[in-house]
């Protein structure tokens, strides 16, 4: 038995870096000069602490939330393409500084410490380096006045550059294009009443050989640009019974194993099965495709040569989830945030039951569930489960928020990881 596992999307103090954007020449190593115009630093409002911090400030720097007093210098590089690039300080000055009332200075050293990333904006890419320009001497500080640096670009290598293998035409391109949806993940039956009368397919017309079946595996799309894609779809390996006399009767049926919009997969670390929830869809879409060419079929495989085993349980898994409140639409003037979504709101109502059933459910065997509970409090906040009438389960304690702080956590959550044993009662 499982709830929801969801996680809080926390309200982050956002950092605003102003970039100088700096023209690269041809050649792979340039230089870059640059002064900083170090000023008074006043009080800072810290998310992360109840008493404000005091930082250190010059001409457009900027801040992070875990080291509020330190400032950042940060630089952005027009790059001819991707690969990487290194920063090495050639001419630098320095002045003293008092950082007596920066809670921060364990991270300094006396080297200055660059960070490099490279950012891709279409076809675009840049370079982007930062720094904390304070070092350590000794048992004192020092603040970087001026400096020349070398950056030096170093060129991806060719293969990942671009692919060739890209596919220029679709296989939607060609033949009748039949679009179905699903819902869940399983083995699908589709009919001659179905093919004939919600597709309108002359199927008494056709050669059964030449249907095929597209489609992708389930789940919702990548959100990171270097992940897996498909680039065109897959075509399925598919049964179709009875065409072997070269036409669809109406007793001919197409079986196909589909994956539904979610996706459900086994957790070995924590033994146990986490789904990846499709926010933007609750149905998967394949494509039926008539065209000349003869279409992928399951080939028969051998027998496994031990037979011996045997199994007459298996594990089940469900989820209870209802997208119904999203957090920060609660604020005035605010239309949501994020793709966390969350179920029903325990406000007026402390208590709920949720039911869950398991067909043949083996009693002496450990049932594992979890779930996940968002809190919005000034004060410290736990929840309970209460499973079969009798075992109570709790959840750690969820720290208080401060209600009127918009820049500060919104809310907190807590959840409960844990197994007990059924005795049938759900």
């Amino acid at each position: 038995m499982k709830t929801p596992t969801q996680f809080m999307k926390k309200s982050i103090l956002s950092v605003s870096f102003l970039l100088a954007f700096v023209g690269l020449f041809a050649n792979s190593t340039f230089t870059v000069k640059d002064s900083l115009l170090w000023e008074e630093g006043s009080l800072l409002d810290n998310p992360l602490s109840s008493a404000p911090t005091k930082y250190y400030s010059f001409k457009n720097a900027s801040y992070l939330t875990e080291h509020l007093s330190l400032p950042y210098y940060s630089s952005k590089v027009k790059l001819p393409g991707k690969g990487s690039i290194g920063v090495e300080f050639i001419n630098t000055e320095y002045a003293p500084i008092d950082l007596s009332d920066s809670p921060h200075t364990a991270i300094l050293s006396d080297q200055l410490i660059v960070k490099t990333s490279v950012d891709q904006a279409r076809q675009d890419f840049s370079g982007i380096f930062s720094f904390i320009p304070i070092r350590k001497n000794g048992n004192t500080f020092e603040k970087l006045i001026s400096f020349e640096i070398k950056i030096t670009f170093r060129p991806a290598p060719l293969t990942t550059l671009s692919r060739t293998d890209f596919t220029y035409t679709s296989k939607l391109n060609d033949g009748d294009i039949y679009k179905i949806a699903v819902s869940n993940e399983g083995l699908h039956k589709i009919d001659y009443n179905f093919l004939k009368e919600s597709l309108k397919i002359d199927i008494d017309n056709v050669d059964p050989t030449t249907i095929k079946v597209l489609g992708n595996f389930g789940g919702p799309l990548p959100l990171q640009v270097d992940d897996f894609r498909y680039d065109d779809l897959e075509e399925n390996a598919i049964l179709v019974r009875g065409e072997d006399d070269g036409k669809f009767d109406s007793g001919d049926y197409i079986l196909f194993y589909a994956n539904g919009p979610h996706r459900w997969a086994y957790n070995n670390a924590q033994d146990k099965f986490d789904r990846t929830t499709n926010v933007f869809n609750d149905k998967k879409y394949y494509f039926i495709k008539i065209s000349p060419e003869k279409g992928k079929r399951v080939e028969q495989q051998a027998s496994i040569n031990d037979a011996s085993f045997e199994s007459n349980s298996f594990d089940d898994f469900t989820r209870f989830e209802e997208d119904q409140i999203n957090l920060l639409s609660s604020l005035t003037g605010a239309q949501g945030s994020g793709r966390n979504w969350y179920g029903d709101f325990f406000n007026q109502i402390r208590e709920k039951t949720y039911t869950f059933t398991f067909p043949n459910l083996i009693t002496s065997e450990p049932v594992k569930i979890s779930s996940v509970f968002i809190a919005r409090h000034n004060q410290s906040t736990k929840y309970s489960l209460t499973a079969n009438n009798s075992q109570k389960l709790e959840s750690n304690a969820m720290p208080g928020v401060l209600l009127d702080k918009v820049d500060r956590d919104f809310a907190t959550s807590g959840g409960i990881n844990s197994s007990f044993t059924s005795n049938g009662d759900g």
